[in-house]
């Protein structure tokens, strides 16, 4: 198995609403990076992350589900978590894991209830946030719509950095704003095109140059001055203002037909906080008071959900904070005051 440092480490948790696309796009980031060999749905019951029975014959997830793929280099945990809030618990178990939520709507659709206990949730754990617009494929879709209800709720740190330019009422190109490039897609393949001439397009562009200028004293200096901002100065604004919380970039795509997903990879791993340069995990020693979780106390770390499998047993997810954890070495288990191997039974 390849090793990954915690600096090319992801750890995604992808919200949202029920029904808004999340099991889709996670299929549709699954197949662009080549981990599945065919994209599956929903309504077919053959999906990656909806793998229980119930779940299939819902046609909705019903709880946390886990997998990772490798983009450029880098290792992208996601996380999905159930919409529905009679399993919010699953959700928990989600943001629990995670340094990025990935807030889900569809386009044309208003500000929901979903999107907006997963800000809270993503708030509560002081976790970085994107915004994913999906379903832009479908027939009079309105991505603008949805981008315009999403403002009016959090703010100016909406910031739109992939767009669809729409002709006929159907998406013709994911235009990306930082890159300032064009790609229309054809059988889920990315074919770079002309930037089309669209006064929208124009208006989202200083929406994102205003953002990204405003996290860096040097970048905000060459911004009043008319000067053009570069990619990579584009890129280091947008990743600066993610970690702050400044900025929440927004991106559209169709987990469907594929087009913009791996324009979302991309900026997973450009602009995504990492396990490193997060925020430190907190804890309660036993006299009761506060403490920051570091390699000192290496090892350590979180376990954020266990399963029972009628074929393995009882399974626990565990996310290292610290160190090296292996089967057979003894941990402290903080709940119990007991040491037990990796390999028991940790809750």
């Amino acid at each position: 198995m390849k090793a990954y440092t915690a600096e090319n480490i992801r750890n995604i948790v992808v919200a949202g609403h029920t029904h808004k696309g999340k099991t889709s796009l996670a299929e549709a980031m699954l197949f662009v990076a080549g981990v599945t060999d065919r994209l599956g749905k929903v309504n077919d019951g053959n999906t990656v992350m909806d793998y229980d029975a119930e779940e299939k014959k819902r046609k909705c997830s019903l709880s946390s589900a886990l997998a990772s793929l490798e983009w450029k280099n880098t290792k992208i945990n996601l996380l999905d978590a159930p919409g529905k809030f009679d399993f919010e618990g699953g959700a928990c178990e989600a943001f629990r894991a995670a340094e990025c939520a990935l807030i889900v709507t569809s386009a044309g659709s208003g500000f929901d209830v979903g999107a907006e206990r997963a800000i809270k949730a993503a708030d509560s754990r002081g976790i970085a946030k994107f915004f994913v617009i999906t379903k832009c494929d479908g027939d009079n879709r309105d991505f603008y719509k949805t981008f315009d209800a999403l403002k009016e709720e959090v703010g100016t740190k909406l910031c739109p950095v992939v767009v669809p330019h729409i002709e006929g009422g159907r998406v013709k190109s994911y235009v990306n704003l930082c890159s300032n490039k064009a790609f229309e897609y054809k059988n889920g393949k990315a074919v770079e095109t002309a930037i089309p001439s669209d006064a929208k397009l124009n208006e989202m562009k200083d929406v994102l140059m205003e953002a990204v200028a405003s996290v860096d004293d040097d970048l905000m200096e060459k911004f009043f001055e008319g000067e053009p901002l570069t990619k990579e100065e584009i890129i280091k604004g947008l990743t600066m203002g993610v970690e702050q919380g400044e900025i929440y970039p927004v991106y559209a795509c169709s987990g469907v037909e594929l087009g913009g997903v791996d324009l979302l990879l991309d900026a997973i791993v450009y602009s995504a906080p990492n396990p490193k340069n997060a925020k430190p995990e907190k804890a309660t020693d036993e006299s009761g008071n506060e403490i920051v979780v570091d390699e000192s106390f290496a090892p350590a770390a979180i376990c954020f959900k266990t399963v029972a499998d009628p074929f393995v047993g009882k399974m626990s997810y565990v996310k290292v904070l610290a160190g090296k954890i292996s089967s057979d070495a003894p941990v402290y288990n903080a709940r119990t005051g007991e040491s037990s191997r990796m390999a028991s039974s940790l809750p």
